[in-house]
This record gives structure tokens, sequence and C-alpha cells, in this order.
């Protein structure tokens, strides 16, 4: 069985994975967990930082493209199965980071 440092070793370094596989929200649980041993690692609290500025990001990018989203849908008409939407055809109101945006 793996002692007390081995667990939060692996924690550690599966909080790093986790960092760069663009998960921050669990790479921040496992590396907060290791911080209870580790309080002294300089790197661990910057990694913890970066999974703390990644959530932020993350947050604001779904939020942008919610905003851009809500902006290309003019209205939705009728109901049931005769539901319509119209779009936005006057596409130079769209901000131009909407432009950028590949997912709608």
């Amino acid at each position: 069985m793996y002692s007390i440092n081995h667990h939060y070793q692996i924690l550690y370094n599966y909080g790093i994975v986790l960092l760069h596989a663009g998960q921050p929200k669990a790479a921040f649980n496992c590396l907060s967990q290791a911080a209870t041993v580790y309080s002294r690692n300089p790197r661990l609290w910057l990694r913890i930082a970066e999974c703390a500025i990644g959530v932020v990001k993350q947050s604001q990018e779904n939020e942008q493209i919610q905003n851009c989203k809500s902006s290309t849908v003019k209205a939705i008409v009728g109901s049931g199965i005769y539901r319509k939407t119209i779009l936005n055809t006057n596409f130079q109101n769209h901000p131009k980071k909407c432009r950028l945006v590949k997912d709608l």
C-alpha cells in the first residue's frame, strides 16, 4: 500500500496532468489536497494559481459564446412543429469577437 507521501505525490502529478489537459477545476481539487503536505512548494502554488486563472478564463469564454449565440438569433416564432427560428442577417452589428467564434 502507498504511504501518505506517495498518495500526495500522485495527487500532485495527477493535478498537473489535468491542468495540461484543460481541466483546471479538477486540477485545482487535486492540487489543493496536495497542498496540505507540500505547502512550502512554490511551484505547487503557481500551479494552483494557473488553475484559478484557467477556471476564470473558461467561464469568460463560455459567457462570450452564449452572448454571440443570443445575438445571432433574432426571434423565435410559432410553436410545436411550426416553430421557426429567425436569424439575424445584419452581421455588421455583431461584435468582432463573435465572428471569430468557431462553434456557433
